[in-house]
C-alpha cells in the first residue's frame, strides 16, 4: 500500500506494518491481510493516513454494521440474521477510504476488503 500523512516513524511502530521505502508519491507499506488489514486500516484514517493505493485498486469495498436499514452511500444493505442490524456494503475510491473510515458517522466498521 501507498500512504501519506503519516510519518514512517509512526507507521513502523504499528503492528502488523512494515515499512518499506518513502517515495515522492507516499510511504509504501506492507501490512498484515485479512481481519488484522480492517484494523490497521482504521488505526491508520485515525492517526491521520491517507491512503493513495492498496494492491493496485482503485476502489476499495468496506462492510459496517449499523442499526438502521438504510445509509446513503451503502451499494447493498441487507439484515444480519440472528443479530437484529444491517450489514452495509460501501465501496469507496481508494483514495477517500481513510476520510470515509474517519467520518463512519454511526457505523461500525466490520471489514475492509483487501483484494
Amino acid at each position: 500500500s501507498l500512504v501519506t500523512g503519516i510519518a514512517a516513524e509512526k507507521l513502523s511502530s504499528i503492528d502488523g506494518v512494515t515499512v518499506i521505502e518513502t517515495i515522492p508519491d507516499g510511504i509504501v507499506i506492507e501490512t498484515d491481510r485479512y481481519r488484522a488489514f480492517s484494523r490497521i486500516a482504521g488505526q491508520l484514517a485515525n492517526d491521520g493516513a491517507d491512503f493513495v493505493e492498496i494492491a493496485g485498486n482503485d476502489e476499495i469495498l468496506f462492510t459496517a454494521i449499523s442499526d438502521v436499514s438504510s445509509v446513503s452511500d451503502a451499494i447493498y444493505t441487507f439484515p444480519r440474521q440472528g443479530y437484529g442490524d444491517y450489514r452495509h456494503l460501501i465501496l469507496v475510491p481508494v483514495s477517500g477510504l481513510a476520510d470515509r473510515l474517519r467520518n463512519l458517522d454511526g457505523l461500525v466498521l466490520e471489514h475492509v476488503h483487501d483484494y
